[in-house]
């Protein structure tokens, strides 16, 4: 009895013709072996990402979590952007994570003009189909009151009487609030 072990690197189904060597003389009859890799899998902190309401001129970070949740290591075919507008990536992911292992890739937002971000991040391992994590933010001017009603009057009132409340319409086009 031999016991043959065969460990394909991929997932599609392989097969390998094999010779067994011998002490004696003879050629030992070529077989076939075949077989298919473990699957990697991969969970991700973030299904995806948005950054809210972001003030300009300042940069802001997300980090994204990857585990490899499979018994095979996960081997990093692409990270990149497939549409992506004031978003940048300044931690790229190593090309393989182990199995049970986490690695992870940061992704920067910031302009110093009012805009949005936005982003598709499309994260692909071999042998797992590509998966995208949506990225979006606003990137805002800082708040500002500004005063709709240009006159207020408020009524007369004695001395020693409390005060009298007038209402002031403002408004704050930034997205930032007003504390």
């Amino acid at each position: 009895k031999i016991r043959v072990r065969f460990c394909p690197i991929d997932t599609p189904a392989v097969s390998q013709p094999v010779r067994l060597d011998t002490v004696s003389f003879g050629v030992s009859p070529q077989f076939t072996v075949r077989g298919n890799g473990e699957h990697g899998a991969v969970a991700v902190s973030d299904a995806s990402i948005d950054f809210g309401c972001m003030r300009l001129s300042f940069t802001y970070d997300s980090t994204i979590r990857i585990r490899n949740t499979g018994n095979t290591e996960l081997i990093l075919i692409s990270a990149k952007f497939l549409t992506t507008k004031n978003v940048t990536i300044t931690l790229m992911p190593h090309d393989s994570i182990s199995p049970g292992a986490t690695d992870s890739l940061k992704v920067t937002v910031g302009s110093a003009v009012p805009d949005t971000a936005y982003a598709i991040l499309e994260l692909q391992y071999q042998g797992i189909p590509p998966f995208d994590i949506p990225i979006s933010g606003r990137l805002s001017s800082p708040p500002k009151i500004t005063v709709l009603d240009s006159n207020v009057t408020f009524n007369a009132v004695n001395v020693g009487d409390s005060s009298t409340d007038t209402c002031v319409r403002i408004t704050n086009y930034s997205c930032i609030g007003i504390d």
